[in-house]
């Protein structure tokens, strides 16, 4: 038996398809701002000037701590190692940035495709040679096929199709 479903677009012929890229844009939209504040307050890290009695406390725990990693042999930790820890955790931030970008860009390019229209949909259930001959030699087991066709009636609906399915 071939049922008409209608003429549907192509997110409406692969539901399952356009949920996945529903549902990854849902989690880089959550994502990305979380990302974005952490590099902007990195980006806009600037040391203040502090009171003295502030600067001595800190000057005697450097000292403090200077002398202990001397003792243990260790090397002295200076300003400029910390802010090649920032920059380098900028560095990160803004790869991971751009690779977010990436996808979000690869799955905004399927829009397009889902929202084409034009396309027709047939499903078949039944013995496969009631679909016609030409499937007599494709379908292994000829007792019976559940089947989808789906038919591009424009060009537009063509190449959605072949950008997201398999295509001859």
């Amino acid at each position: 038996m071939i049922t008409d479903l209608g003429t549907l677009t192509l997110g409406e012929c692969a539901p399952g398809a356009l949920a996945i890229q529903t549902a990854g844009l849902t989690g880089i939209s959550l994502a990305l701002p979380d990302l974005l504040a952490r590099l902007a307050a990195l980006q806009a890290f600037v040391p203040q000037p502090i009171s003295f009695a502030v600067m001595l406390s800190l000057a005697e725990q450097t000292l403090q701590g200077v002398q202990l990693a001397i003792a243990a042999g260790l090397p002295v930790p200076d300003i400029s190692a910390q802010m090649a820890i920032v920059a380098a955790i900028i560095a990160a931030l803004e790869q991971a940035l751009a690779l977010i970008q990436q996808q979000v860009a690869i799955i905004e390019s399927f829009n397009a495709h889902f929202a084409t229209g034009g396309i027709q949909a047939l499903r078949h259930s039944g013995a496969a040679n009631t679909l016609g001959t030409e499937l007599g030699g494709v379908v292994v087991d000829a007792a019976s096929s559940n089947s989808l066709i789906l038919i591009a009636r424009s060009p537009e609906a063509e190449a959605a199709l072949d950008a997201l399915m398999v295509s001859v």
